[in-house]
C-alpha cells in the first residue's frame, strides 16, 4: 500500500522555495517609489531627446526644456522662444512624491523646487547654448548631470551636444 502527500522534505523545500522568490518580488509589490522614481528619469530623457529635436528641425527658435516643481509633482516643458514670444509645445506633470530631483551644471548641485527650476536652451544644432538652474548661470562643458532620489537613485546626463541618456557625465 503506498502513501499519498508529500513527505516532509518536500513541504520544506517548497516553503523555502516560495520564501526565496517572495523576497525577490516584494520590492515590486511594496516598492511603488522605485517604479516612479525610474519612470520620471525615462520620461525625461524622453522630452530631453524630443527638446533636441524640435531645436535642430526650427534651427530660427530657441527650444527650452524646463523642470519644476509644481504642487508636488515634477512638470517638463518644451517650449519655443521665437522673438520672446513663449509657446509651450509639449508638456507633462507627474506624480512625484518623495522623489528630490538635483542638478548640476559645472556647480552645485542645486536642488530643484517650486523656485528653483532647471532650463536647458538647445541651438538649432541640437546642441545645448545655455542653462539655467533657478536664476544662476550654469556651465555646459561637462554636460548638465540631474540626479533624481527617493528609495534608489537615477543619474542622468545632458551632454553638451543635447544628447540625454541614463548615467553618469564624463
Amino acid at each position: 500500500m503506498k502513501a499519498e502527500g508529500f513527505t516532509i522534505i518536500e513541504l520544506v523545500t517548497t516553503i523555502v522555495l516560495l520564501a526565496i522568490i517572495s523576497v525577490g518580488v516584494s520590492s515590486r509589490w511594496f516598492g511603488a517609489d522605485a517604479f516612479r522614481i525610474n519612470s520620471l528619469a525615462a520620461e525625461y530623457v524622453v522630452y530631453a531627446r524630443l527638446a533636441q529635436r524640435i531645436a535642430m528641425a526650427n534651427s530660427d527658435v530657441d527650444i527650452h526644456l524646463k523642470l519644476i516643481q509644481v504642487s508636488g509633482d515634477w512638470q517638463f516643458a518644451v517650449i519655443e522662444d521665437e522673438a520672446s514670444v513663449l509657446t509651450t509645445l509639449h508638456q507633462v506633470q507627474i506624480d512625484a512624491a518623495n522623489i528630490d530631483i538635483q542638478a548640476t551644471a559645472g556647480t552645485g548641485p542645486s536642488v530643484l523646487s517650486t523656485t528653483t527650476g532647471l532650463d536647458i536652451k538647445f541651438d538649432g544644432l541640437g546642441n545645448i547654448s545655455e542653462v539655467l538652474i533657478g536664476s544662476t548661470p550654469g556651465q555646459i562643458a561637462a554636460g548638465i548631470a540631474v540626479e533624481m532620489t527617493g528609495t534608489i537613485s537615477q543619474l542622468l546626463c545632458i551632454s553638451p551636444l543635447g544628447f540625454a541618456h541614463a548615467g553618469t557625465c564624463v
